[in-house]
């Protein structure tokens, strides 16, 4: 009985670090009496996360699921991460600095074995009861240091207390049409620091005076499926058109350092090459990134390549 609790309990653990990848690892509302009611839409589900995080992510998990089955999430991969990827449709997710204390806020959407659940953490040592701030009662188990709220809808995951203390954060203006067919999406609201760090990994100089990094990953159409079912996509939001057009000019001059099949990749980085594809295409004071049509353990190495943190 014990060893068929704990089973149930691992089972269920890796959905804790679903976003943990890519960036990768989600909450609910500060008013949760006993359940909770999350938005289907990516804006809305987005209204249950806390302000302040360094990266925000949504995705579709049935959709996401080739890239998502290639990566290790939290060291965790294979037969648990299958079983909690099949009981989950969608999450989104809020990573926050290693100061901030949480680390991350996750909320999911499936159907869970809530019963099975709370009474096999119920019989474990490692997992005690604990009282929300906000007055929701969640598990919390100091030894992984995971807190968890779940019902048969929604399960809510963080390193703190899982239920958010605010009103929610809102998406930027963009992310909704931007995010439109995305399998996952989401944005980086401090994309000078993380986009720093990106180029430092290249060898490459240059400081990017970078508002906002929006992301998202679609089922590659036409041509492009010809060289992977997926396709990701950039948007960077920069100060003025004059930035962004003195960005894309120095961006040129990268791209054809990369496209030289006769060039060795700089520093070493392999995503590179996959997002100097194409030119980047000027947008006002945005510049739009796209790959080319990529396959789903391409994609993985694309996301994994960036840091979650900012510093």
């Amino acid at each position: 009985m014990v060893r068929k609790n704990q089973e149930t309990i691992n089972a269920f653990l890796p959905v804790c670090v679903l976003a943990s990848s890519f960036i990768m690892l989600l909450a609910s509302c500060a008013t949760v009496p006993g359940t909770v009611a999350l938005a289907e839409d990516a804006g809305d589900a987005f209204a249950f996360l806390d302000p302040g995080g360094l990266v925000y992510v949504t995705l579709d998990a049935p959709q996401s699921r080739p890239i998502l089955d290639r990566v290790s999430l939290g060291g965790i991969k294979g037969n648990q991460l299958a079983q909690a990827l099949d009981m989950t449709d969608t999450a989104a997710a809020a990573f926050y600095s290693p100061e901030d204390g949480r680390g991350f806020l996750l909320a999911a959407r499936g159907r869970y074995p809530s019963s099975r659940l709370r009474f096999s953490l119920g019989l474990s040592a490692d997992w005690k009861k604990k009282r929300s701030e906000t007055g929701g009662r969640y598990w919390r188990s100091e030894k992984d240091r995971l807190s968890v709220y779940v019902d048969s809808r929604y399960a809510l995951i963080s390193g703190g207390d899982p239920f958010p203390h605010t009103g929610g954060v809102a998406a930027p203006e963009c992310f909704g049409e931007f995010s439109k067919g995305a399998v996952l999406a989401g944005w980086v609201p401090d994309a000078e620091s993380l986009i720093g760090r990106f180029l430092a990994d290249m060898a490459i100089p240059l400081l990017i005076p970078a508002d906002l990094l929006v992301f998202g990953v679609y089922p590659a159409e036409g041509d492009a499926a010809n060289s992977g079912p997926f396709f990701a996509k950039l948007r960077l939001e920069l100060p003025s058109p004059s930035h962004a057009g003195a960005l894309m000019s120095m961006l040129a001059m990268v791209r054809s350092y990369f496209v030289n099949p006769d060039l060795p990749e700089a520093g070493g980085f392999p995503p590179a090459p996959l997002l100097f594809a194409n030119v980047p295409i000027q947008d006002g004071s945005s510049l739009i990134l796209r790959t080319d049509g990529m396959d789903a353990e391409k994609i993985a190495l694309l996301f994994t390549a960036f840091p979650v943190y900012s510093k």
